[in-house]
Order: structure tokens, then sequence, then C-alpha cells
């Protein structure tokens, strides 16, 4: 799990194999959990996420560290969850832009609970984030497609 901080506001994000050791080594597809919690606004949702966009995503993260410009963005299909880094400015300060949406019962209905937020994060942590295991196993073009 990596957590980003801003003073006491905060986003997590874990990303993991499937629970179920049968998928393990069948697939590279990930389960993504956010949670945040910003200026007293908080969300918190999973979501499995398509090695294909997990492969893009952690290219993006390298690009965005390595030229401060730019976005790395990863949108479930279901909207589920969104989670976007993306410089704000041309000196070199980062933003986060997350989205999660939960299921719950409220009453007798089945209800999505939406939650988003912006949190500003320093450079330091984007640095790294992007030496988090899963962008270099992602970053290695070779691996992802002979799993496909």
């Amino acid at each position: 799990m990596f957590k980003f901080t801003n003073q006491d506001n905060y986003v997590e994000i874990d990303i993991g194999y499937f629970d179920d050791e049968e998928d393990r080594g069948k697939s590279t597809d990930l389960c993504v959990d956010i949670n945040f919690s910003i200026n007293g606004f908080s969300g918190k949702s999973s979501a499995y996420i398509l090695a294909s966009q997990m492969e893009t995503f952690a290219k993006d993260i390298i690009k965005l560290e390595k030229h401060r410009q730019g976005n790395a963005c990863l949108i479930h299909v279901a909207n589920e969850i969104s989670f976007e880094l993306k410089s704000i400015d041309n000196i070199g300060h980062f933003g986060i832009i997350c989205k999660t949406v939960e299921y719950d019962y409220l009453g007798e209905d089945y209800m999505p609970l939406e939650a988003s937020a912006f949190m500003e994060i320093s450079p330091e942590q984007l640095v790294n984030f992007s030496k988090e295991w899963w962008i270099d196993i992602f970053t290695r073009s070779n691996v992802v497609r002979a799993n496909a």
C-alpha cells in the first residue's frame, strides 16, 4: 500500500493480486483499493483492473515523474474507481484526483455511495510512488504480453 499525504489529508492506493490462489499465475490483472480522507470527504472502493490498463498506468507514471508534465490516469471500466496523478503547474507541483463508488443498503434500497476529491502532493511523493513493485513489473513490456 502507498499512502500520499498532505497535512491531515491522505489517499491510499493498494495494488495486489487476486485473493483466490487458483487465479494467481493465470492472469496479471490486479485488485486496486483506494481509500481517502480529504478535507472531511472520505471514500473507499475496490475494483479489478485489467493488466493492459495497469501497464499503461505504470508507464504514464514513469513519464510523469521523468518529465514533470502530463498525467497518469487509472479508471475502472464500470467507474467504480478513478485515480489520476497530474501536474498542476510548470514548476513540478502535482495533484491527485480520485473518485470511488461503493454500493450499500440505505434501508431497503441498494444505492451507490460516491465520493471524489482533489489533493496536492509533493514531488517527492511521486518519486517514491514511481518505485512501487508493480510499476517495475508493468514497465517491463515482455511480462504483461507473455501472460496475455
